[in-house]
């Protein structure tokens, strides 16, 4: 899903304040932003992972485009899958309780800018943003700081709840 009403409210302020910033020039001349993805099913979280271990992934090494050499890439799965597209299981995943957002950065119309590539001007800006916001909304997350980093990430968590703990958020909720 790709749409702003299906987060928590305390999450769509932040999601528009930064689709403004992107689409005003704050990501540089030419960027623009989109929403990827809102509101996940369980289901749907699922298949996203199975991506790059029991079904196809990315194919492309991040730097250039260059199409990925299984053999020496460290990402990629065995038997040709390609690279996973996320480390977060069915249950784990923010994006399953409406606390998380994917954006798509252009480049002049094109989607040119991987989510990985943190190094990229462009995601730099949008990440010195998003920090900037955490300041004042507590709980903001930005994917581009964490070990295995995804730039285009951003979710908000619960107070007491960090990154790993979406599931907490789920067996908190199956019991009120």
């Amino acid at each position: 899903m790709r749409v702003i009403a299906a987060l928590v409210p305390a999450l769509q302020p932040v999601v528009r304040n930064l689709l403004d910033f992107a689409n005003g020039g704050g990501c540089g001349p030419g960027i623009t932003a989109l929403i990827g993805r809102t509101l996940a099913s369980a289901d749907e979280q699922a298949a996203i992972y199975a991506m790059g271990r029991t079904a196809p992934g990315r194919y492309l090494h991040r730097p250039g485009g260059v199409v990925c050499d299984e053999a020496t890439c460290v990402l990629c799965a065995t038997g040709g899958l390609g690279h996973k597209v996320t480390q977060a299981p069915a249950g784990s995943s923010y994006h399953e309780y409406g606390r998380a957002c994917d954006f798509v950065l252009l480049e002049w119309g094109k989607v040119t800018k991987s989510t990985d590539e943190t190094d990229d001007p462009a995601w730099q800006a949008f990440g010195r943003r998003v920090m900037e916001m955490a300041e004042t909304v507590p709980g903001l997350c930005w994917g581009g700081n964490w070990s295995r980093p995804d730039g285009a990430h951003v979710e908000l968590h619960p107070a007491g709840l960090g990154c790993r703990d979406a599931w907490r958020l789920g067996e908190k909720q199956a019991t009120t």
